[in-house]
Parts: structure tokens; sequence; C-alpha cells
């Protein structure tokens, strides 16, 4: 395993290749606020731009929501509904659908 501090994009491209597997946890959309570093609007954008053009397989995850559902692209997307949610809440019963997308056909079994 490898960590970084870089920009995700420069990130991807340095390690990309047909054996990498990236797990993507970007700030989640619409709770950027809740995270010491700024992810805009904007970054989502890229992330999805480049996702399917890269090599390697990746799996992300993010609550869902309409920039993601709607991109143009041949994603995967496992959806877990009612997923506690209490990192940034104030509220620990806070329940959201939580969508795992890939660019490779997973095993379902995988995520139970």
């Amino acid at each position: 395993m490898i960590v970084e501090h870089l920009d995700f994009e420069e990130c991807i491209r340095k390690y990309d290749t047909p054996d990498t597997l990236f797990f993507l946890d970007p700030p989640y959309l619409g709770a950027e606020h809740y995270y010491k570093n700024d992810f805009t609007i904007e970054d989502h954008k890229r992330l999805l731009n480049l996702l399917p053009t890269i090599k390697g397989k990746f799996i992300l995850t993010t609550y869902r929501n309409e920039l993601y559902e709607n991109a143009p692209r041949n994603f995967y997307c496992l959806t877990v509904s009612n997923v506690k949610y209490s990192a940034a809440s104030k509220k620990k019963k806070d329940r959201v659908e939580e969508c795992i997308y890939t660019n490779f056909e997973p095993a379902t079994s995988v995520f139970k």
C-alpha cells in the first residue's frame, strides 16, 4: 500500500496501471465543509471526468446524489440503504443512502 499527499488527479495518473485498484472516498457532495481540506463541486466533476479514462480499477464511495447519478459514464453502483451517518452529524441517528461505484462488476456478496 502507498499513501500519497497529492491532488487526486496527479496521484491517479502517477499510479494508474491495469493492475491498480484505487479506493476513492472523496468528501461527500454537500458535506465538504466538514472536512479540513477544500473539495469543491469542480473537484467532484474533475474526478467524474477522470475515472472513465483510467486503466486500473476503482471503488468510490459517496452518498446518492444527482451529480454522480447523472454523470455520463459506465459505472456499476451498489446502493446501501439506511447507513447510519455520524462522522460529521450532530444528530447521531441520521441515516443516508450510500452508493458504492466501481468500474468493474462487483460480486455483491463482497459488500454484504
